[in-house]
């Protein structure tokens, strides 16, 4: 299983490493790659009450069956055809 996080550095404390943790609990080893993002509009004003109410509205979203699923096979075909 592949995640990707973006967040601002400020961000990055115990409570977010747990819940890697969490995530990979299954796992016994994880690889944890960092690199500077700037295109994800993280800097802007936002308080970390509006970014987690954000990711909570997703969430939502996503529990609602507002998403997009896709086999790993047709995701492979899918970056074939955009890379022609």
């Amino acid at each position: 299983m592949d995640s990707t996080f973006i967040l601002r550095s400020d961000e990055l404390d115990i409570k977010f490493l747990e819940s890697i943790r969490s995530l990979y609990k299954d796992s016994q080893m994880i690889q944890i790659t960092i690199s500077k993002s700037s295109d994800s509009n993280l800097d802007n004003n936002e308080t970390k009450e509006e970014y987690f109410h954000r990711l909570e509205k997703a969430a939502r979203a996503v529990d609602e069956g507002d998403k997009v699923s896709f086999t790993t096979n047709e995701f492979d075909e899918l970056v074939n055809e955009t890379l022609k």
